[in-house]
């Protein structure tokens, strides 16, 4: 489970539901929203939803559903299949039947959603000139800081040393 770095996700009651459901919690790096792009893209796309409930006049909550339920049923162009159908191992019933025979196995599904992504990303960091990292345990770093007013500068003045690295995760 990805997730940032809020107190919530913090906690020792989540971190023994965690262990006691086989889940592994991954922290992203706070306030860099590329990092937990999957979250920051479906957040979007409900609060579009949101805003032209609001403009429209409508109830939230019921559109929130709705919107939910379409995203769920709606064929995953990577996967081929829905979230729910992933999720439920069977096709959702609705007023609508569904045409499409295509049928592929999960492993098949995977394969190809790996490999797509793998794709994007190559084609994201080319984009962004993405280098591998030539940071190791026992550098000295500094730390980016949040711009408080014009005269901040990006990085804080105190040097931390760092004392894990795990591929693009930097403990310091």
């Amino acid at each position: 489970m990805r997730s940032d770095n809020g107190p919530q996700f913090k906690s020792e009651e989540y971190m023994k539901f965690c262990e006691l459901n086989g889940i592994k919690a991954v922290k992203t790096t706070p306030k860099w929203a590329q990092a937990n792009g999957k979250v920051e893209r479906q957040n979007s796309s409900l609060l579009k939803r949101l805003q032209i409930a609001q403009a429209e006049k409508q109830d939230s909550k019921r559109e929130i559903r709705k919107y939910l339920a379409s995203y769920r049923a709606l064929t995953h162009p990577t996967t081929g299949r829905s979230p729910a159908e992933l999720l439920f191992r069977r096709k959702l019933r609705g007023k609508l039947t569904d045409l499409s025979t295509h049928q592929q196995e999960d492993s098949e599904i995977r394969d190809h959603d790996a490999e797509l992504k793998a794709k994007s990303k190559l084609t994201a960091d080319l984009r962004h000139g993405a280098k591998p990292s030539t940071i190791s345990v026992g550098d000295e770093v500094l730390i980016q800081q949040e711009k408080k007013n014009k005269f901040t500068t990006n990085f804080n003045d105190t040097l931390h040393t760092v004392v894990h690295k795990d591929s693009y995760q930097v403990t310091v």
